[in-house]
């Protein structure tokens, strides 16, 4: 007992010395052990809420700047929304009595033919006699100045109704490497000058001339539902991009909702919903063409008439935006967010092109019959970084071991004074005491008495 009065005594924890001190009267010594008592239990109940709030695992989040001396540069899809070059037929009605057209939005199956039957192969065949050639459809193209080979650069590419190419895709980074943005400014970045060919669409499948741009992180294969912008032709549009990422932490902590992240190489969100998206349509929607470049899972599209695929895209069309926004919320599809999430947001400035100067001079050396068909078909545009500067936006855990020994700390100094030296007095009482207790009982003396 006497070891614990002089601890009490000895001791830096608040109040235990006013406990043990026999001159004071025994009602003072009582309340300020029920003062220790409160401060010991608010202390001890601080510190479980904390390490409770630890198990939840929360983050908060930490917005920086980076400046960077190079920014890897987006894929970018350029499309032409006007889906038939109709002077690839020698007779329009041909063209409507062979049963296949497309629209802005969807497939336009004519009924006329509505016994007719087809196949992937049968529509895909179409497609590419019929599509406007968007690589012959670029006229000149250069990355920092310096000129690109077109067939290089840009590849074919198939999305729905359209036909399209991309820039800095996966195939040309696997085989010639990545473009990667080194200098910002208007004279850094793409630069492609284009005929949208507004004489090759045939009225009533579009409503609007130009080209759709959209801008997307690498590691996606499908563009957005919306282009980032739309060039007109008659203008030069300046395109300039700001980076930013979201840095997202693995498991057990969570991205948005219940939903965790990966950080597996190579993986993209928007391609897992795509595949997903695209099987759960052609469980719901037979007969339904080939919805985006790459795919290989028609599902059944056997005999299917006219009214069939008619049908088939109606159904896409009904369902689509639906399963997309199930998808994006996470009520369907099992894929997980990306732990690493770039985007990119856009300014635009526009200005005229080409100049009259210029259109003269083109009709004189007969590269196009008169001044007005440069202002209905050509356009010039650059997408460019503005800043080598990375907006960062990062989730850190809201409490690092760092931060929670300090806060664990201050509890204990704030309601009974104790720090880490204090565990150690604790404890070397605790081996005094269990020590001595341990000897006297090895050495308690004998009082078994002898048998005479």
């Amino acid at each position: 007992m006497g070891r614990v009065v002089d601890f009490l005594q000895e001791t830096s924890l608040h109040g235990c010395k006013y406990i043990s001190d026999t001159t004071r009267s025994l009602a003072r010594r009582i309340i300020w052990a029920l003062f220790f008592t409160a401060a010991s239990a608010s202390c001890i109940f601080y510190c479980v809420e904390l390490g409770l709030r630890l198990l939840e695992f929360n983050v908060q989040t930490i917005f920086r700047l980076e400046h960077k001396d190079s920014l890897a540069f987006p894929t970018i899809v350029i499309c032409n929304p006007c889906p038939i070059n109709v002077t690839r037929n020698n007779d329009t009605e041909t063209l409507f009595q062979s049963g296949i057209l497309w629209s802005s939005n969807k497939w336009n199956i004519l009924r006329e033919n509505s016994s007719r039957s087809f196949t992937i192969e049968d529509i895909n065949k179409i497609k590419d006699e019929k599509k406007i050639d968007m690589q012959a459809s670029i006229l000149q193209a250069r990355w920092d100045e310096k000129y690109l080979n077109i067939s290089e650069s840009f590849k074919p590419f198939d999305l729905l109704d359209k036909s399209c190419v991309w820039f800095n895709g996966k195939d040309y980074q696997s085989k010639y490497g990545a473009f990667i943005g080194e200098n910002s400014g208007y004279d850094a970045g793409l630069e492609v000058i284009a005929n949208v060919h507004q004489n090759l669409c045939s009225s009533g499948f579009v409503l609007e001339a130009g080209l759709e741009i959209y801008i997307q992180p690498v590691e996606d294969d499908i563009p957005s539902l919306s282009p980032a912008a739309i060039v007109a032709p008659g203008t030069a549009t300046n395109i300039g991009l700001s980076k930013s990422t979201m840095k997202f932490l693995e498991y057990p902590y969570k991205v948005i909702g219940d939903r965790y992240c990966t950080s597996v190489a190579n993986y993209s969100k928007s391609n897992c919903n795509e595949g997903c998206i695209s099987k759960k349509l052609r469980e719901r929607c037979p007969c339904l063409p080939t919805l985006f470049e790459g795919e290989t899972d028609f599902g059944e599209f056997e005999n299917c008439t006219t009214d069939n695929v008619m049908a088939g895209v109606d159904c896409y069309s009904n369902y689509y935006p639906l399963l997309k926004s199930q998808a994006d919320k996470g009520d369907i599809c099992d894929c997980p967010d990306t732990c690493a999430v770039s985007s990119y947001s856009i300014d635009l400035s526009f200005g005229y092109f080409p100049t009259t100067s210029v259109s003269q001079r083109l009709v004189d050396i007969g590269y196009i019959p008169d001044v007005q068909y440069a202002r209905d078909n050509l356009l010039k545009f650059r997408i460019n970084f503005k800043t080598l500067v990375e907006e960062i936006i990062e989730y850190v855990p809201e409490y690092s071991a760092e931060t929670m020994i300090g806060t664990i700390g201050g509890h204990l100094g704030l309601f009974v004074g104790a720090s880490i030296l204090t565990i150690f007095e604790i404890v070397e009482l605790f081996v005094l005491l269990v020590g001595t207790r341990v000897f006297k009982l090895f050495n308690r003396p004998s009082n078994i008495s002898k048998l005479s």
